[in-house]
């Protein structure tokens, strides 16, 4: 139950946040304009959600000949769904079907070149050394091709992967068969399809009914042509190319649903503290040109001295990326119809001139309490969550600090219950909230 706490301490100075409503969205179109001018692609198509829940969407080029790239259209967001499978996988742990280090041995049958002591952490992580079958000319594209109208089971797909890069957490290695074996683990510990899991878990939950699944669902509404080194591919069938990758690509949206999603993991305290806590658990991926490093579905990147969650995703016709600001609270997807783009670029543009624009001082300021920022939930159990802080501090009653957090949550599960005084900071000012740990 959320609670309004409407007073504040008179020792704590006055606190303010910002109102996007006043900012210039054309500035967006304006930057994804000069981007398109200075690469040769068909169209890009882009979202961008302020943490306020602001949305600009715009698009250039075209979809196919004399008809333009529409934000309306759909695209595939391909390996974008991975952050999906990871939190849905997340969230039957939860519901005690199985457990992060359960081993792959515990749940499937025996798999050519997959080690049955691999963990299920380690394939939502990419560290479990099974290699991939993308890279299989024969597969992919050969069969998805050659073959578009063919049903695959997670199982043939497994066929074509090769013998491992590594032994069990040695190392970081990409792999999308990590990601369709951590299914297959998710339907054999539950005994439900990993489709249906996925639609009654996370996609009707959250409203997000833009979402659709290729080659199992039909997509209704106009999808962008998608290109392939400038050849188009609309009039072959996509059904083998969405059963063989599954859990790991085969989503359908388009980017104003990306942003929605990445804003309801990381803005609105959709999932538990061990959920997020699981995919931001980032470890070194030392071979990666990026610099990156790798959670679960998720990974961290420093880009210009900011750091971002985000994924990108590649697919037949389209290449997309997705990141979130971690300190701005925007989110930003970027998807080109052409498999051979680099999404990423765009994409840090545009999340670099959110946050300029939110960041400047000619911006609204609205009262704090005014604005009636929340603690949520309140009474607690388990954590605690303050959109826009910065940091988080808690006292008792007597003004003793017994624990402290950066950033707009804090987990006070092994709290005693009692009334508690929560000091809330931004910047250079602070406010006071009134938290009950309750259970």
């Amino acid at each position: 139950m959320t609670m309004r706490i409407l007073f504040s301490f008179t020792f704590l100075s006055f606190l303010a946040f910002t109102s996007y409503a006043q900012i210039d969205v054309g500035e967006f179109q304006l930057v994804i304009e000069e981007y398109y001018q200075s690469k040769n692609l068909p169209g890009i198509s882009v979202a961008v959600r302020l943490a306020d829940g602001t949305e600009f969407q715009g698009a250039t080029g075209f979809s196919h000949a004399q008809v333009s790239m529409d934000t309306s259209m759909f695209v595939g967001v391909a390996s974008n769904t991975k952050l999906f499978t990871s939190i849905l996988s997340l969230k039957m742990i939860e519901n005690g079907f199985y457990q992060l280090e359960d081993k792959v041995g515990q749940w499937l049958p025996s798999i050519q070149y997959v080690d049955p002591s691999i963990s299920v952490k380690q394939l939502l992580q990419h560290n479990s050394g099974v290699n991939d079958f993308i890279g299989n000319n024969e597969l992919f594209p050969g069969l998805v091709i050659s073959e578009p109208l063919r049903i695959w089971t997670p199982e043939e797909t497994l066929e074509y992967i090769f013998e491992p890069i590594g032994g069990p957490g040695e190392g970081v290695y990409y792999s999308n068969a990590n990601y369709i074996l951590a299914a297959m683990i998710m339907e054999s510990a539950t005994g439900l399809q990993f489709e249906d899991l996925l639609r009654d878990s996370i996609l009707t939950p959250l409203g997000l009914d833009g979402f659709y699944m290729e080659g199992f669902e039909d997509v209704p509404g106009e999808i962008a042509h998608p290109f392939l080194l400038g050849q188009d591919y609309f009039e072959t069938e996509r059904i083998a190319l969405g059963t063989i990758t599954w859990s790991a690509g085969f989503l359908v949206s388009r980017p104003v649903w990306m942003t929605r999603w990445y804003d309801a993991v990381f803005n609105q305290n959709h999932f538990s503290d061990f959920i997020v806590s699981q995919i931001t658990d980032f470890i070194e991926w030392p071979d990666d040109e990026e610099g990156k490093e790798m959670g679960l579905g998720l990974y961290r990147l420093n880009i210009n001295d900011r750091t971002y969650f985000g994924h990108g995703g590649a697919t037949i016709g389209y290449a997309s990326y997705t990141l979130y600001d971690r300190d701005c609270g925007h989110s930003v997807n970027v998807v080109i119809n052409e498999l051979f783009a680099r999404p990423q670029e765009l994409a840090v543009l545009l999340a670099e001139k959110a946050c300029a624009l939110t960041s400047s001082t000619e911006n609204t300021t609205i009262d704090f309490l005014e604005a009636n920022v929340l603690v949520f939930p309140n009474p607690a159990s388990e954590s605690i969550t303050v959109p826009f802080a910065e940091v988080l501090s808690l006292y008792t009653y007597d003004g003793k600090l017994i624990l402290k957090s950066e950033g707009p949550r804090m987990n006070v599960e092994k709290l005693p219950e009692g009334l508690y005084m929560l000091q809330v900071s931004r910047g250079k000012s602070n406010i006071a909230r009134k938290v009950i740990i309750n259970r």
